[in-house]
């Protein structure tokens, strides 16, 4: 497995935001930048792409949560199953790489 590393040198959230922006858009995976409130801060355009097919309904991701413990965006009334890759953490907040499976 090839790990990626990304070193900042600032202590500005926003400085660190971007970075993280240009770091899932340079991926190769469908990938979605989110803060610690779980807010939707960036999609890559392989995440878009996943995006625009059909996710699972509210009843199917409450049926699936239940057996299994599972993330899920919520997108445009559908779920999509995320899995957290890589956290970043600031004074101000924190960021997280997740990968959504298509």
């Amino acid at each position: 497995m090839l790990t990626k590393t990304l070193k900042v040198e600032t202590d500005n959230h926003l400085n660190i935001m971007e970075s993280v922006k240009k770091l899932a858009a340079s991926s190769g995976q469908p990938l979605i930048v989110i803060d610690g409130e779980g807010t939707l801060l960036y999609i890559n355009v392989l995440g878009k792409e996943v995006l625009k097919k059909k996710g699972r309904s509210r009843m199917m991701r409450k049926i699936f949560s239940f057996f299994s413990f599972v993330s899920y965006l919520a997108y445009n009334d559908n779920y999509y199953e995320m899995e957290r890759i890589a956290d970043f953490r600031t004074k101000e907040n924190s960021l997280h790489i997740c990968r959504i499976r298509a």
